[in-house]
């Protein structure tokens, strides 16, 4: 048994073997189409986000990177900063900068949108 984990852990690709960067960039505006940042008033994450995405992506790939938009949104809010921050746009750079240092790889843009989304959850 252990041998077969052995070959099946060499058999896949490592993350640094992954095209990180194109993977990257899709999530990014995946997150972006998702939240509705830059076109609606609010978050809007709902219904309306995941028609955004299969118009976008196509209905199996949506599907997919849906699920990786919501892990990125709910590690996201796993910031303390809607406690310690004195202020909206503190608790905004506050929970980016902690964000950022977790996944450099990811678009300001998809930072930004995450970041909208925390703040208006917790205003």
């Amino acid at each position: 048994m252990k041998a077969l984990a052995g070959i099946a852990r060499r058999l896949r690709p490592s993350r640094r073997e992954r095209p990180e960067a194109s993977g990257a960039e899709r999530l990014g505006e995946a997150i972006v189409l998702w939240t509705g940042y830059g076109e609606a008033a609010w978050p809007d994450r709902g219904a309306a986000g995941e028609a955004r995405l299969r118009a976008r992506f196509g209905e199996a790939e949506a599907r997919r990177l849906l699920t990786e938009v919501r892990c990125a949104a709910h590690e996201f809010s796993a910031s303390d900063a809607w406690i310690t921050a004195p202020d909206l746009p503190s608790m905004a750079d506050h929970a980016s900068a902690e964000y950022r240092a977790r996944r450099p790889d990811l678009p300001e843009a998809a930072i930004s949108a995450l970041a909208w989304c925390y703040t208006f959850d917790f205003r």
